[in-house]
């Protein structure tokens, strides 16, 4: 064997780029993320990294802060904030959004306020979920 490196064929170089293409078009991703007191400059750095997924999206803010001083803060259309008025718990406030989602989500992120990552990172991980039906859940 020689030291050249063996290519692949252009057809399968032309059916991953169109698997990334559908994958674009047809997946529908949601998030939530808890809120109590947050710090408004990490928080923005969250919801800015889960923006830039390039997927259809949905952010759900639950803010079970005493006050709802976020709630003009995020104005977006792909950006859903609940205020509780009332601290009913970080397990409790991500269920909320359980009933919203069943239908419409294929896959659901649960995200701390203050985490950030590169906008392929989630569909590589959820190529990866595709690709492996017996994961049930992933983390980078």
């Amino acid at each position: 064997m020689s030291g050249r490196a063996q290519s692949k064929p252009i057809s399968s170089f032309k059916q991953k780029i169109n698997k990334k293409k559908t994958l674009k078009e047809k997946k529908n991703i949601t998030a939530s993320i808890v809120l109590y007191n947050e710090d408004i400059d990490e928080l923005s750095k969250t919801i800015d990294s889960f923006m830039a997924i390039p997927l259809s999206k949905k952010l759900f803010l639950i803010d079970n802060s005493p006050t709802g001083i976020l709630k003009n803060k995020f104005n977006h259309q792909d950006i859903d904030y609940r205020f509780n008025a009332k601290n009913i718990g970080f397990g409790a406030g991500h269920n909320t959004v359980i009933d919203t989602i069943k239908k419409t989500s294929e896959y659901h992120l649960i995200l701390n306020p203050d985490v950030s990552f590169a906008p392929d990172v989630i569909p590589t991980l959820i190529e990866e979920l595709e690709a492996d039906k017996e994961l049930a859940m992933i983390a980078p």
